[in-house]
C-alpha cells in the first residue's frame, strides 16, 4: 500500500474482511460466510445497512463539530455530503462487516462464545 496508496486505499476497508471471514469459516467458527452459505443474508445486509446509516450520522456530526476532519479521496472526492464525498460512504458497509468479523473472531477464540447466539442465528 505505501507504494501505490491512490490505487490500494480501498483495501483498508475490504481486506480485513477478506482475510478474517475465510479464517473463521475454515476454522469451523461462526461466520457471515456460513450464514450466506445457508441462504441467510439477513445479518450481513443488516450490518451493511446499519453501518451506512451510522456513517451518515457520523459525518453529519463531523460537519458541525470543531475540531473536524476533511477527506481527500483519490478519484472520488466530488459530490460531498457533509464533508464526505458520496463515494466515500461506500466504505461504511464494509467497515461494518470488518467490525463484526473481528468481534466474531474475539468471541470465538478468546471468550469461547458464539457471537451469533446473541442473534438467534447459530441454529
Amino acid at each position: 500500500m505505501p507504494l501505490f496508496p491512490n490505487q490500494t486505499f480501498p483495501l483498508i476497508w475490504i481486506a480485513p474482511f477478506l482475510i478474517i471471514e475465510p479464517i473463521l469459516y475454515a476454522g469451523g467458527m461462526p461466520s457471515l460466510l456460513r450464514q450466506i452459505e445457508k441462504g441467510s443474508w439477513a445479518l450481513t445486509c443488516s450490518i451493511m445497512i446499519g453501518t451506512l446509516f451510522t456513517g451518515f450520522f457520523w459525518e453529519m456530526w463531523n460537519f458541525y463539530s470543531l475540531p473536524k476532519w476533511y477527506y481527500t479521496i483519490p478519484y472520488g472526492g466530488f459530490w460531498k455530503v457533509f464533508e464526505m464525498p458520496i463515494l466515500g460512504y461506500g466504505g461504511y458497509p464494509f467497515f461494518g462487516l470488518v467490525v463484526f468479523s473481528h468481534t466474531t473472531l474475539v468471541f470465538a477464540v478468546v471468550l469461547r462464545k458464539n457471537v451469533l447466539d446473541m442473534y438467534s442465528l447459530s441454529r
